[in-house]
């Protein structure tokens, strides 16, 4: 997992990763990806990212998606995803577990937005006027 942990802030460039949400996109990777995920892991332990495999390059920007949308892209979808000469249709709808992932996305950060659905003011906090 820590392995995963430092690619991931490798891969996106950002170092306060949530930790709870890299355990979560590890296991889910895992069990989705299995061998080839266990490869590109031991290629980033053991140095050897600049002979990384069409596969790898994949699971790559795979985990950069993940990490901005926390949106999870199946391994039959996988292929059909990167195609850009392709309308990706999203075949699957993969449900979280929790929330978590999808309020940690980084697209957040990026846009300097909070995640819709999320106000993080009280109920009826929006008949009064800003503060600020």
């Amino acid at each position: 997992m820590k392995i995963f942990y430092k690619l991931s802030i490798e891969l996106v460039d950002i170092k306060d990763l949530k930790l709870e949400v890299s355990n979560y996109y590890f296991e889910l990777l895992l069990n989705e990806y299995g061998d080839d995920f266990i490869s590109l892991l031991n290629n980033n332990y053991f140095g050897k990212k600049a002979k990384s495999t069409s596969s790898e390059r994949k699971l790559n920007g795979l985990i950069i998606y993940l990490w901005y949308t926390s949106e999870f892209i199946t391994r039959s979808e996988l292929d059909s995803f990167f195609d850009v000469s392709d309308d990706f249709n999203k075949q699957n709808e993969f449900v979280h577990s929790s929330p978590v992932p999808y309020y940690n996305g980084l697209v957040w950060k990026a846009i300097r937005a909070h995640p819709l659905g999320l106000t993080g003011g009280y109920f009826g906090y929006w008949k009064y006027k800003p503060e600020n």
